[in-house]
């Protein structure tokens, strides 16, 4: 007789093939359709997935209707929630994510832009429904008082991304910010995992950011950086569409890989001054870059 566990592990491992006839046994058979993939299952830097969210990773539609059917409940985070729609999107899964909606799946700005810029005109339509017309809108005044981590999360939930089609409403400050903060999170596991996941587009950008605002550890880090890269034959100012590994040999690129190996124990270990997980001076110097700005990020502010 299979474990509980056996038997959610089956239902998770379903959730890649999209196998329904598994799915339903296992479902029959008490599997959880909220299982969540335990730490030892996974590698120690990945967040941990649930059977819900790897079947939508799969684009599986059907598996995630059975899923919500039997008892799968939309995460009531907002990070896991954007988990979620993300999958769908880079599944290129309309339809799952469509279904997501009407299951109870707040839409983000993200999945509008998205559906516009792919053509899923449903998807579109409802998520516009929900969201109204897109403007951006903050007030710099009020989001200054706030701690410097507050400042720039804050300030990024309420501007479009990079790769949102929306991108070219920004003004050339409001991107500054933006990037300083979105190089703060791509480095979040260090550069090695920056680089892996081709995030080549925030190194060019965070370089030009932290030119604006002057010397500090990330400025040195990523010009080592992108050196490196320059050696390697990487782009170092990509396109949106230009997102993909150079073609280099093998040995170039075990010697790439252990420079930036070197580069990470160099600004991500040891104590506050030398790591870039504890010396966020430059997040600092983009407080006072809003402040030097605040005139024309004032623009934003919305007042009743």
């Amino acid at each position: 007789m299979s474990t509980q566990f056996e038997t959610d592990w089956s239902l998770f491992l379903a959730a890649r093939s999209g196998d329904l006839l598994s799915a339903r046994e296992k479902l029959e058979a008490g599997a959880n359709p909220n299982f969540v993939e335990p730490a030892n299952k996974r590698r120690p830097s990945l967040r941990p997935s649930s059977v819900l969210l790897r079947a939508v990773d799969y684009g599986h539609t059907d598996f995630v209707e059975l899923l919500l059917d039997t008892g799968a409940s939309i995460p009531d985070d907002e990070e896991e929630r954007r988990r979620l729609s993300y999958a769908a999107r880079c599944a290129d899964s309309p339809a799952t994510l469509l279904l997501l909606f009407r299951r109870g799946l707040p839409p983000i700005r993200d999945d509008a832009d998205w559906a516009q810029e792919k053509g899923y005109s449903e998807v579109l339509d409802f998520a516009n429904q929900r969201l109204g017309t897109y403007e951006i809108t903050y007030d710099i005044d009020e989001l200054l008082k706030l701690d410097t981590h507050r400042f720039f999360s804050d300030f990024c939930s309420g501007v479009p991304e990079y790769h949102s089609i929306h991108d070219h409403m920004l003004f050339p400050e409001e991107r500054v910010i933006r990037d300083l903060w979105e190089f703060t999170c791509d480095t979040g596991s260090g550069f090695t995992s920056m680089i892996s996941n081709e995030h080549f587009d925030t190194v060019a950008r965070a370089h030009s950011a932290l030119s604006k605002i002057g010397n500090s550890l990330a400025a040195e880090a990523v010009l080592e950086l992108r050196a490196t890269m320059g050696r390697s034959g990487f782009p170092l100012d990509p396109t949106k569409d230009l997102d993909h590994l150079s073609e280099i040999s093998e040995e170039m690129g075990a010697i790439f890989d252990a420079e930036v190996e070197a580069l990470d124990q160099k600004y991500f270990t040891g104590d506050d001054e030398t790591s870039l997980w504890q010396n966020l001076d430059y997040l600092d110097r983009g407080k006072d870059f809003a402040r030097d700005n605040i005139d024309t990020l004032s623009k934003r502010n919305k007042r009743g």
